[in-house]
């Protein structure tokens, strides 16, 4: 490469040999893909925004990429930085790491090869290609100063918006953002994913602020500093705020040691005036403050039970170290975290059901060294800590040297969003991870000497132009049916919940033919399909969920009910078991499997049926369904006594369960329980107005018999009679949550209301059934009388 003549004018000198080789329009492409796609997004188009925001990226990173590649006519142009060697190890693993997946999972091989192929296209084009364009640009002074301006800016509009939903002013989310609550999500639609991204740009800002020589320049970036660390205490993100403490301490001691005394100073007020006002600005007034918000988790720490945010890491970092474990040395595959994790997640609560309230789906395994053995094994492990010990050692080395604080600031980033993915996932998604990787090249970018471009000469240069101005344009394409694919599936969702079920299965059926491996939409359309009747048409459309991805336990599940519909029993009960085994904290599906045991006389076997309804009653007590059916099958046994306190257990639960009724009624005359002759009783003590006494028989009929109505009908009465008017309401209140068509138990619920001094809950509660009883004139009488009109009752 010939060296610079050093006859341009003075502004061209400052580019460095990007002038001679590099072609300005790729930069450009670059600058606007970081600019614009973190800040576009559609609320009602598809599931999540930055689908549309990685699909932009990657397109106008792809074509940057390839103008690059042949800036220089007749050659092909490389970056070349001291990172390449780490990397292009790094790189080849993760590439080789398939091999591994379709050895231990060939039955899943489609899925393994998925996931494995999304995870090279995000390493390739979120990753690398960010790294090795923002390292060009940053050789150059000017498309330097573009490329951190664009990052600031995009950032910089995105936190305004934020503050503007934290203080009320939505204008385009729905005000209550489920999930989230009063989280900002801001452009990103994910508060985590703005957070990462803010502990990068707050670093910028406050290098901006450091190296400002005007006052102007000084308030500018002090805001945008004080702006973005704004939008990242609304994320309330604890990690990143960890992540963004490390980065500050260290951008801070070293800038303590150049002089810069007063600029911190002043930054650290700001920081804590900033962190001061941030919950009197909210628009939820009780919004927690940031000690509150960090305090809370630490106070839990103690108690893990109550700290779910702790639990349920730790139960997705046993599953990481279990897929560790299992496979130290080649890994599972790149990618295969995901697919692997509800499996392992399965194994783990078999053995503590008590953690089944933090069952999750997690994409990641929320701590990025966890993320690396799982996947990798120890080769990729030692692999990507030795990427980062090249670039600290370089860029440390660097800037000990040279005393560049741009440097510092952007190795502080570097090491806040390594501390933030200790416990959070943003290494692996789009937007966050741009950020990250762009302050990489640029901190490698000032770090390095020499030259740093590579250009080799191509035999046949307009062949092989040709060849990937194709591959990327396919590449460009397949990303927009991906994207047309998600369209469709996210109208089909939506038809498929207001009942337009045809609709609904032809938009899936359409995302199906653009992007074949979107289980969610192969999922959603096979519950189309069930719910049309189609029986085998869904158990294709399962089947193409299951070859995207094998871990969901209700893809299973419900497959295994299209086979039970279609008259296949053996297909159904291995699904119906796969099911389980992925959620053993299922009650539901060992009820299906004991139904399947119980029901089907090609399949039947009581014992099998008593096993899994017993470990469904085992995970769900409180279920009249699990309860009647295991009580039914030791009434097969012959165990009169057993079903007898089963049937009794369904009929607490709900005492309006008819098959229980039933079913219990008719083993009462072979236990010699004389139900009948203890009501006879009750009621000629009621006639002769000996409540007390007919109380306490009603009460043995309930206890005998929990789902007779007339009984607790009476006993209510017996109870007003007496006036204890609490235990009555409380008799009545069950009464009407479990026959709510049953008039007079609703009258006779209000007046006692009435009659223990509550006239306003009488008055609410006759409104408020007044519309299942329209018109009613006893309704209406007691309305009036109620509210002071009138009349007796």
């Amino acid at each position: 490469m010939p060296k610079n003549s050093g006859n341009r004018p003075a502004r061209q000198k400052s580019r460095g040999n990007t002038e001679e080789a590099l072609s300005p329009a790729a930069f450009w492409l670059f600058a606007a893909a970081v600019f614009f796609s973190p800040l576009i997004f559609f609320t009602a188009v598809t599931r999540n925004p930055y689908i549309i925001q990685n699909i932009i990226f990657r397109s106008l990173t792809a074509f940057a990429v390839l103008l690059l590649l042949f800036s220089k006519k007749g050659h092909i142009v490389f970056a070349r930085t001291y990172m390449d060697k780490a990397l292009a190890a790094y790189g080849i693993l993760i590439a080789l790491s398939l091999i591994a997946a379709l050895i231990y999972y060939p039955q899943w091989k489609t899925a393994y090869f998925v996931f494995w192929g999304r995870r090279m296209i995000f390493f390739v084009f979120n990753c690398m290609a960010v790294f090795y364009i923002s390292f060009l640009m940053a050789k150059n002074s000017y498309y330097k100063k573009v490329l951190i301006y664009a990052l600031v800016a995009t950032a910089s509009i995105s936190a305004f918006y934020a503050l503007m939903q934290y203080t009320g002013h939505e204008f385009i989310w729905p005000q209550n953002l489920h999930h989230y609550g009063s989280r900002s999500v801001s452009t990103f639609g994910n508060p985590t994913f703005i957070a990462s991204f803010e502990v990068v740009i707050i670093i910028l800002c406050l290098w901006g602020f450091s190296k400002a020589s005007t006052l102007p320049a000084a308030v500018l970036w002090g805001v945008l500093f004080a702006l973005n660390f704004f939008a990242l205490l609304i994320t309330q993100t604890r990690s990143s705020w960890v992540g963004a403490i490390a980065a500050f301490l260290i951008y801070l001691v070293f800038a303590l040691k150049k002089g810069l005394w007063k600029k911190m100073a002043i930054a650290a007020a700001a920081l804590f005036l900033v962190s001061w006002i941030f919950p009197k600005l909210a628009f939820n007034r009780d919004h927690p403050t940031v000690w509150s918000r960090i305090t809370h988790e630490m106070r839990n720490v103690s108690n893990l039970r109550e700290s779910s945010s702790v639990t349920q890491r730790l139960l997705i970092w046993g599953a990481a170290l279990r897929m560790f474990k299992q496979s130290p040395v080649f890994g599972h595959g790149w990618g295969s975290f995901e697919l692997r994790y509800p499996a392992e997640q399965g194994k783990i609560l078999a053995e503590k059901p008590e953690l089944a309230g933090l069952r999750t789906h997690a994409n990641n395994s929320h701590n990025e060294l966890l993320e690396q053995l799982s996947q990798l094994g120890l080769p990729g492990f030692f692999l990507f800590a030795a990427v980062w010990l090249v670039f600290f050692y370089r860029t440390s080395k660097s800037y000990f040297s040279s005393g560049n604080m741009l440097i510092l600031a952007c190795v502080a980033a570097v090491a806040g969003f390594i501390v933030d993915n200790m416990l959070g996932v943003t290494l692996n998604f789009p937007m966050p991870v741009m950020a990250f990787w762009a302050v990489a090249g640029i901190a490698v970018a000032e770090s390095s000497g020499g030259e740093y471009i590579v250009a080799r000469k191509l035999r046949m240069g307009t062949a092989v132009k040709v060849i990937l101005a194709l591959f990327v344009i396919f590449f460009i394409k397949k990303q927009a049916d991906y994207f047309k694919g998600e369209m469709n599936y996210f109208s089909g969702f939506t038809r498929s919940r207001i009942g337009d079920i045809a609709g609904a299965a032809e938009d899936c059926l359409r995302a199906w033919q653009y992007y074949p491996w979107n289980t969610d939409n192969n999922y959603e359309l096979g519950n189309c399909y069930m719910r049309l009747g189609r029986h085998e048409k869904a158990v294709w459309a399962y089947k193409e969920a299951l070859k995207s991805n094998p871990g969901y336990d209700e893809i299973f599940y419900n497959l295994a009910i299209a086979y039970q519909s279609m008259g296949r029993p053996e297909d159904a009960e291995k699904n119906y078991r796969e099911a389980a085994s992925i959620n053993p904290v299922s009650a539901e599906y060992y009820l299906a499997l004991g139904n399947h045991y119980l029901r089907n006389e090609a399949t039947k076997d009581i014992k099998k049926a008593e096993e899994f309804y017993s470990r469904a009653f085992e995970l769900k007590p409180d279920s009249s369904d699990i309860a009647n059916n295991l009580a039914y099958v030791h009434m097969l046994k012959g165990d009169i006594r057993k079903s007898y306190e089963l049937y009794k257990n369904a009929l607490k639960v709900n005492p309006a369960y008819e098959t229980a009724k039933r079913n219990l009624e008719s083993i009462l005359p072979r236990l010699n329980i004389p139900l009948e002759e203890w009501r006879a009783k009750a009621m000629a003590l009621v006639k002769a107005d000996n409540f007390a006494e007919a109380e306490l028989l009603f009460r043995k009929i309930i206890e005998a018999h929990p789902g007779d109505m007339a009984a607790a009908f009476y006993l209510g009465n017996c109870l007003t009679s007496l006036k204890r008017y609490d235990e009555a309401a409380a008799v009545y209140e069950r009464l009407v949550r479990f026959y709510p068509a049953e008039k007079h138990f609703a009258l006779n619920l209000a007046k006692i209301y009435y009659m223990r001094g509550d006239r306003i809950q009488a008055v609410d509660f006759l409104k408020k059934i007044s519309p299942v009883f329209p018109r009613d004139k006893e309704i209406d009488k007691l309305l009036r009388v109620f509210q002071g009109g009138g009349g007796n009752f």
